[in-house]
């Protein structure tokens, strides 16, 4: 590190520390991180060093073993007013060799990254001089090479890689600022399709993305069913987005005196004039409030058109909120959302006054349709969907569970149409009538749910649940082992066998041996992915 330094004992610098130390540099426009770099330094060694003359003349060096990745070395001379020196390497054959000191030297910051190469960048973000959720911006929003470098980022500072996760082939101008930040790439899901199904003498075709064996196959069934039997009859009989702020009062009587205005005719109609303004398509159909304590419960309940309309509904709530606060100054607004509303958690008032898109689906199966593409008797179905569907969720105490595997159906409609899986609530393409696509959407996705609830009961009805699973499910293809358990240095092998009994078990011999000369040592499992 030093010409002039005469070192004390058999002292080596702790390169964890001394790494972390010059990751952690924040990169001025004065270069005092120089100075502040070198002095911390100075003082964490200063007592294991002494200067073998005086004046002394140091030089300071920082780089991977003396040399960045561009081929310079950077140094730090102590008798040039604190001056950092960049000096070229004569053993690299780069023509450009450009470091991040003298790009900032050069005037080269973020306020111009998308002349900058990917190495400088990368230095940028590194040294923490460029926010990584930035990068869209500050590269002039060249989408593709923002999210590259994000992961060429990450890899260097966390030892975390993407290799196995694509992020080419995809139009990220649809993401930026709408749905997604700090983009590293996308996940591919597989998408099966199932249909024809009949829904209100229409006939229709479903996408369903999944991984999960025997999903897509099982509600495909329950669509033939349904087909055969003369569809499904649907219809939405209730559409209102909702969103409860919680305000609070001094006291008790103060709160029940908004209460009462906002359950008054002339409160609503005050509320629903500043509701209705803020949007083309939100309008109040109704409010409602609850009181415990000094705090007052706010549900306003909306119709929003083609859109799922929480941010509609939340801009409207907030004008409430606004014109409520001038009439009662002392009013408290704790939050926007009370968890009244309630959003992305099951609840009983969702389940009891509904959110969103309610429908009612109803179809007649035939007892021949039962037995010939159900495999069971009418009897047998009818006697499982009390036992399961109404006294074992009961007995569970499910909030809005009296059904087999309804969410299922619903999330992978919702991952195959972009809609937010998190809501179970969606969208449509818009048509000249506003809600017409959402309210189609939904019948869709109800009589889906129909379809996929009988196959399932059937299969449970005729013991058939396992056998597809273990026959269609990704665990016999792929078993995935603890990498903790298994050493690398092991050869590894594996084999996958049917037993033709009426369970259809599948044994999963694993061997893991030193040498392919060595005997395996063999374990036996059983696996599935049964909900």
């Amino acid at each position: 590190m030093a010409e002039c330094l005469k070192w004390v004992g058999n002292f080596m610098i702790d390169e964890v520390w001394l790494s972390k130390k010059i990751n952690d540099v924040i990169v001025d426009k004065d270069d005092q991180w120089r100075i502040k770099l070198f002095n911390d330094i100075i003082s964490e060694i200063g007592e294991n060093f002494k200067y073998k003359s005086s004046p002394c003349k140091t030089i300071f060096r920082i780089g991977a073993d003396t040399e960045d990745v561009n081929g310079q070395t950077i140094t730090y001379n102590s008798d040039s007013n604190n001056e950092l020196i960049v000096s070229e390497n004569p053993k690299t054959n780069c023509e450009t060799t450009s470091t991040l000191i003298r790009n900032l030297k050069l005037g080269k910051t973020t306020d111009n990254c998308a002349s900058l190469n990917d190495r400088e960048i990368i230095q940028l973000l590194n040294f923490g001089h460029l926010k990584q959720r930035d990068l869209e911006q500050k590269l002039s929003y060249d989408f593709l090479r923002a999210v590259s470098l994000r992961r060429s980022h990450f890899y260097e500072t966390a030892n975390i890689s993407f290799q196995n996760l694509p992020f080419q082939q995809y139009d990220y101008s649809y993401v930026n600022g709408s749905c997604c930040e700090n983009v590293i790439g996308y996940v591919p899901v597989p998408t099966g399709i199932v249909g024809p199904l009949l829904v209100n003498g229409r006939k229709c075709f479903v996408p369903m993305s999944t991984t999960e064996g025997a999903l897509v196959a099982s509600t495909n069934r329950g669509c033939r069913a349904v087909f055969e039997s003369g569809g499904v009859t649907v219809r939405m009989y209730r559409d209102g987005m909702t969103r409860a702020p919680v305000v609070q009062f001094a006291n008790v009587a103060r709160t029940l005196e908004m209460k009462d205005f906002l359950d008054s005719s002339t409160g609503f109609e005050e509320i629903k004039a500043v509701f209705d303004s803020t949007s083309s398509f939100a309008r109040l159909q109704r409010l409602e409030t609850d009181i415990t304590g000094r705090l007052l419960f706010i549900r306003l309940e909306a119709k929003t058109g083609d859109a799922m309309g929480m941010n509609m509904v939340s801009k409207g709530a907030n004008a409430a909120l606004s014109y409520l606060k001038q009439k009662c100054p002392e009013m408290e607004v704790l939050s926007l959302s009370g968890n009244y509303c309630v959003d992305k958690k099951a609840s009983a008032i969702n389940w009891i006054k509904g959110r969103g898109k309610s429908v009612v689906a109803e179809a007649v199966i035939s007892a021949a349709v039962v037995q010939t593409v159900l495999k069971t008797t009418v009897d047998a179905l009818v006697r499982l969907g009390q036992a399961k569907l109404l006294i074992g969720s009961s007995m569970a105490g499910t909030i809005g569970g009296w059904n087999a595997h309804a969410a299922n159906i619903v999330a992978a409609i919702f991952i195959a149409t972009g809609q937010d899986v998190a809501q179970m609530m969606g969208c449509g393409r818009p048509t000249s009538v506003p809600g017409e696509s959402a309210k189609h959407l939904a019948e869709i996705i109800c009589s889906t749910v129909l379809a996929g609830e009988l196959s399932l009961l059937a299969a449970q009805c005729s013991n058939d649940l396992v056998k597809s699973h273990i026959r269609l499910n990704r665990s016999t293809r792929c078993l995935m082992t603890s990498a903790d358990s298994v050493p690398d240095s092991r050869h590894e092998s594996s084999s996958v066998t049917h037993d033709n009994d009426q369970q259809k078990k599948v044994r999963v011999e694993i061997s893991f041996r030193d040498h392919p000369a060595e005997k395996p040592v063999k374990f036996e499992m059983q696996c599935s992915n049964i909900l």
